[in-house]
């Protein structure tokens, strides 16, 4: 007889968040818990970091902790710049954004070199479309307060007229080894009136959050599908398969943008890795040219139903349950055995409940992504090897760094930041060998005796990690 689970429903108890969750649990396994008694929570908002310390074993939390670097908007458009930079490029599928008041002089240094340009005003941590403002010029940014100002994109594709963005859900079920999913259907949030540029001051016609447009008592929310969407494009002469691919490798970049700051706060709250998981809702414009934009990444995404019956409320609903009971059903909470400790087990068994779940990482087509992890751990390969059927390992080069040796004694200096390494015998030997293009597995051979392997290997693939965690070295994009 399998032992009663209880789960932890953390805020508005009669609300979608909750409910949706709730029913998606097998009464015979699950009951009502508390705060110092659960084997599930389900928080609306940030649990307090002492929780994921005190999870029992085989548990689940609903967030991962530094979950903030992608959910919070001041921080995204950061956390993915800091990766990019790596590859020495630019963000292709990031808006121009700007942080206030700490880059206003970037934003207007830029906005007098495009004195035409339009500008989004939104606030540093807002939510539902709360405070969002067009903006012609910058004589109107407020003097107070944190906020994010966007390049406007002024080339929106349009759906029969309208505005509109696209909101995907995407799956974080571990970040160590990392795996993300993306729910095959998802909603296009339309604007409700047809799109005027000239109509700048009317939210009905540049804002599509729903939240907004629910107001607009003539029209209200019109809930499409993605796969009506999709439809829709193929019938206007358009390959959606393209679109989604793209949109896909923007989702992984993004989150292996992310990866690391969560792993290093998943640390610090002595949180077990297997335990949290993340659930997004991902916000993409696309252009004139079917080009995805990100615009934003969303905590608890709403569940709410928000089009009323006869303007697709019914497919919408029905759209929001099945992405959480195939969460719940992906990740085992009604299984009547734990998840496994073991992170390829745990692996397999996801792919096994995936439902209508799309693994895009890591999956056998998803090796040269492995390339842009930023700090690749042992189970990150284990996973990559695993699903591909290859041998993968990364190979790492100096970046951005100095070397300088002094009595014997090899030094390494950040060029970011000016701070200054002194690796002991050991790890000095692991930079000259990495440096001279040997990768981690290579390096751990050649001095580990077959007793001695597990745990010379754990030592240089953490000694890599960490030099690439601290910007001293990053892997080369090749396969």
């Amino acid at each position: 007889m399998c032992k009663t689970r209880k789960v932890w429903l953390k805020g508005e108890l009669g609300s979608s968040q909750n409910r949706l969750f709730a029913e998606a649990l097998d009464a015979v396994l699950w009951e009502p818990g508390s705060e110092d008694n659960w084997d599930a929570i389900w928080h609306t908002s940030m649990p307090a970091a002492e929780l994921f310390a005190d999870a029992p074993a085989g548990g689940w939390v609903n967030h991962i902790p530094g979950n903030n670097h992608l959910t919070v908007k001041s921080a995204l458009h950061k956390t993915v710049n800091v990766a990019m930079a790596r590859w020495e490029t630019n963000a292709p599928f990031l808006p121009e954004t700007y942080n206030l008041p700490a880059e206003s002089a970037l934003l207007r240094r830029a906005a007098a070199q495009s004195p035409d340009q339009a500008w989004v005003l939104k606030p540093a941590n807002g939510a539902r479309g709360e405070g969002i403002r067009l903006l012609d010029t910058l004589d109107d940014l407020p003097a107070t307060g944190d906020w994010v100002v966007q390049r406007y994109l002024d080339s929106p594709h349009l759906y029969h007229g309208r505005k509109y963005v696209l909101r995907l859900y995407v799956l974080i079920s571990a970040v160590d080894p990392l795996r993300i999913w993306r729910f095959t259907e998802g909603s296009v949030k339309l604007a409700s009136l047809p799109y005027n540029p000239e109509e700048r001051e009317n939210p009905y016609v540049f804002l599509t959050n729903p939240d907004v447009n629910e107001r607009n008592a003539e029209v209200g929310v019109e809930f499409l599908s993605l796969a009506d969407y999709s439809a829709w494009l193929r019938a206007q002469g358009h390959e959606s398969a393209i679109l989604f691919d793209q949109i896909d490798d923007l989702i992984v970049q993004t989150v292996m943008a992310g990866c690391e700051a969560m792993r290093a706060r998943t640390a610090s709250v002595a949180a077990s890795s297997g335990c949290a998981y993340e659930l997004i809702g991902l916000d993409c414009l696309v252009d004139t040219q079917l080009k995805p934009w990100l615009l934003e990444c969303n905590l608890s995404p709403s569940l709410d139903v928000c089009a009323r019956a006869d303007q697709g409320g019914v497919a919408e609903a029905a759209m929001k349950k099945a992405l959480i009971d195939d969460l719940v059903g992906l990740l085992g909470f009604n299984e009547p055995d734990l998840p496994s400790a073991c992170p390829l087990q745990r692996q397999a068994d996801e792919m096994a409940r995936s439902g209508r779940y799309r693994c895009l990482y890591p999956n056998a087509d998803a090796v040269a992504q492995f390339h842009q992890l930023i700090a690749p751990s042992l189970r990150d390969q284990q996973a990559m090897e695993r699903v591909s059927g290859k041998l993968v390992t990364p190979s790492y080069e100096p970046w951005r760094v100095t070397e300088s040796i002094e009595n014997n004694q090899l030094f390494l200096t950040s060029q970011n930041t000016g701070e200054r390494y002194v690796p002991n015998d050991t790890a000095s030997w692991i930079w000259l060998q990495m440096s001279a293009g040997a990768g981690p597995e290579e390096v751990a051979a050649q001095v580990a005796t077959e007793a001695t392997l597990p745990r010379v290997r754990a030592e240089v693939w953490q000694t890599l990690q960490s030099w690439s965690r601290q910007g001293l070295i990053r892997q080369k994009m090749t396969i």
